[in-house]
C-alpha cells in the first residue's frame, strides 16, 4: 500500500485543500471516498484505509474546509464568510472528479461519517448519479425545528462575537448533552468510543476537538435544514445501494432511533436498495470502536456484495 498526499483548489476558488490517497499495491477493484466528521481530519482514517487497500480498495479523502491541513491554521473551524455549506458539498464533488480520472471504470463508493454523513446525504441530492454505493455512518435524524433554532442561536452569537468566534456556548448547546449518558465521565468526549485509548488519541491530536466557529455552525445547520426540508430529494438515485450503520449507543443517532428514522424516510422515498446495521454497545466512532475488526469486515462484505460484485 502506498499513501500519497495531494492538494487541489477548493470550490471557494482560493483555499488549498489537503487530502490523502491510499493506493493498493495490486489491482484496484473499487474506490472509496471519505467524508470525515466534525472537529477531526482524514488522516485519522489511516488504519481503516490500509485495511481496505489490502483488499484492493483505493481510499481517498480530503480535509474539509476548516479542518486538518486544509487552509491556514487561523482558519481551523471556519469554512467561509458565505456559502460554506455549498463549498463543502462541491469540494466533495471535486474529489469525486479526481478519483474518476485516477481510477476510471471501477465502482465509486462514498463513506460519510458524522458531519460527513450529513454532507454525503446532501451530496446525494445533487451529485448522486456519480456514486455506485454510499455508506452513512454515525448519522442522525435531527428535527427541522432544532436545526432552525440552532442556526438562529449561531447567527445571534456570531453577530455579537463575530463570525470567526469559536463559541464554547454553541459547542455546549450542540454537543454538550452527548456525554451525559456516559456519566461519570472520564473525559469530555467519552461518547466517541468505548475504547479509551482512541478517545485519548482524539483529545491529544492538534487537529481535533477545536470548537467550531459561529459561522461554521450556521453552515452546518444550513445542511441540516436542507435535509429537513427534503430539498432536491427527488434527484436521489432510487436504486443506489446505501448502508446505514451506527452504534446503538451513539447519541448523534439518538441511540439508534434517529438512524432508523432516516432509514424509514429513505424507504418511504422509494429507495430500493438500502440496509441498516446497528452495533450493540458501540458509540459514535465505529471505525475506532472496540469491535473495529467486526465493523471493517461488515463494511467490506457489504461493498463486495452490493457494489463490487453486484
Amino acid at each position: 500500500m502506498e499513501r500519497e498526499e495531494f492538494y487541489f483548489l477548493s470550490s471557494d476558488k482560493h483555499t488549498k485543500v489537503h487530502g490523502y490517497s491510499w493506493r493498493p499495491d495490486g489491482k484496484v477493484i473499487a474506490a472509496l471516498q471519505l467524508s470525515h466528521g466534525m472537529m477531526e481530519h482524514v488522516g485519522r482514517y489511516e488504519r481503516f484505509a490500509s485495511w481496505m487497500a489490502e483488499r484492493g480498495v483505493a481510499v481517498i479523502g480530503h480535509d474539509h474546509l476548516g479542518h486538518g491541513k486544509t487552509g491556514r491554521q487561523e482558519d481551523l473551524s471556519f469554512f467561509a464568510e458565505k456559502k460554506g455549506a455549498v463549498y463543502l458539498v462541491q469540494d466533495l464533488f471535486l474529489v469525486t472528479r479526481i478519483i474518476k480520472k485516477q481510477y476510471p471504470g471501477v465502482p465509486h463508493i462514498m463513506l460519510g461519517h458524522s458531519m460527513g454523513s450529513f454532507l454525503a446525504r446532501r451530496y446525494l441530492t445533487v451529485h448522486g448519479e456519480h456514486l455506485d454505493g454510499l455508506i452513512l455512518m454515525g448519522t442522525g435524524g435531527q428535527p427541522l425545528w432544532m436545526a432552525c433554532a440552532g442556526k438562529l442561536a449561531a447567527l445571534f452569537v456570531g453577530k455579537v462575537k463575530g463570525k470567526r468566534h469559536q463559541s464554547y456556548l454553541m459547542e455546549e448547546l450542540v454537543l454538550g448533552s452527548y456525554n451525559h449518558s456516559f456519566r461519570p465521565n472520564r473525559t469530555t468526549n467519552d461518547w466517541l468510543s468505548a475504547d479509551e485509548k482512541q478517545v485519548d488519541k482524539f483529545l491529544s491530536d492538534p487537529f481535533c476537538n477545536i470548537p467550531f466557529s459561529c459561522q461554521a455552525y450556521v453552515d452546518f445547520f444550513n445542511i441540516l435544514i436542507d435535509l429537513g426540508l427534503g430539498r432536491q430529494f427527488c434527484l436521489m438515485p432510487r436504486s443506489l445501494p446505501i448502508l446505514f450503520t451506527s452504534g446503538n449507543q451513539d447519541p448523534v443517532g439518538g441511540f439508534g432511533k434517529g438512524v432508523a428514522k432516516v432509514y424509514k424516510q429513505f424507504e418511504a422515498l422509494g429507495m430500493k436498495n438500502i440496509s441498516i446495521k446497528l452495533y450493540p454497545g458501540a458509540r459514535h466512532e465505529l471505525l475506532n470502536e472496540r469491535n473495529w475488526e467486526e465493523v471493517y469486515d461488515d463494511l467490506w462484505r457489504w461493498m463486495e456484495e452490493k457494489v463490487i460484485l453486484g
